[in-house]
């Protein structure tokens, strides 16, 4: 049998049609428009704060976007590309932070545990570190210092180092009272997380964050085969 359709109802079909496309002309030209105002504000800001660089992805209503503006290196004039690798800094605490949770719901590890048990530290006591528990390293209310003594920036603080530091710590003011950011605090995070799971905090990462939320450009050290794609870094000089 040969379907015959109407010409009322090939005029709303084609209507229907017009419409649709008419709502995806105005979603992109809505799109379009974000984008112009997110690429002057951006524009402004880079000037203002002497951003040589920047890259933006957007996620929306199931469409990936991503802009980018600028060097990621100015002296070579390599402009920010989708395959651009930036320092995240101290974004990693998100991370550390992440891992803390995910051990509390799969571990025994709580909250209220003090440190020094997931710690090598000297036998020797009391010491002030062994009242500072893993939430007041999370919350950075453990007296602990922003870095540690001496610290170079870029250089690697060794575990022992860690160790030998805190055997001597002394909190400048009551623990768990006043909240202070403190890197450190967050370093010594990340130890103990990895000594209480006999892992390495890498392998942590890998296992809980990275590998089920497909990270695949995120590292700790960025592999020979991808220091290309590094951004420079710059300060406001």
């Amino acid at each position: 049998m040969k379907l015959v359709i109407p010409n009322v109802l090939a005029v709303l079909f084609f209507i229907n049609f017009l419409s649709a496309e008419v709502d995806q002309t105005k979603e992109l030209k809505k799109h379009q428009l974000i984008f112009q105002k997110i690429q002057e504000l951006l524009k402004d800001d880079m000037k203002f704060y002497h951003v040589p660089g920047m890259a933006i992805a957007i996620y929306h209503d199931g469409n990936e976007y991503f802009l980018s503006y600028g060097f990621a290196d100015k002296e070579k004039e390599i402009l920010v590309n989708p395959d651009t690798l930036f320092k995240i800094a101290s974004i990693t605490k998100v991370f550390t932070a992440s891992l803390l949770s995910v051990k509390l719901v799969e571990s025994d590890i709580q909250l209220t545990d003090n440190v020094s048990k997931y710690l090598a530290l000297s036998p020797v006591t009391p010491k002030d570190i062994d009242r500072v528990t893993l939430l007041q390293l999370a919350t950075h209310t453990s007296s602990l210092p922003r870095v540690f003594p001496n610290f170079k920036h870029g250089a690697n603080y060794t575990e022992q180092q860690i160790l030998n530091f805190l055997n001597l710590f002394e909190a400048p003011y009551p623990i768990g009272t006043s909240y202070s950011y403190s890197n450190a605090g967050f370093g010594i995070l990340g130890m103990a997380l990895a000594n209480a799971s006999k892992s390495s905090y890498m392998q942590l990462l890998e296992q809980f964050i990275l590998r089920p939320l497909n990270m695949n450009a995120t590292f700790l050290e960025v592999p020979e085969s991808l220091k290309r794609h590094m951004a420079v870094g710059y300060n406001a000089k």
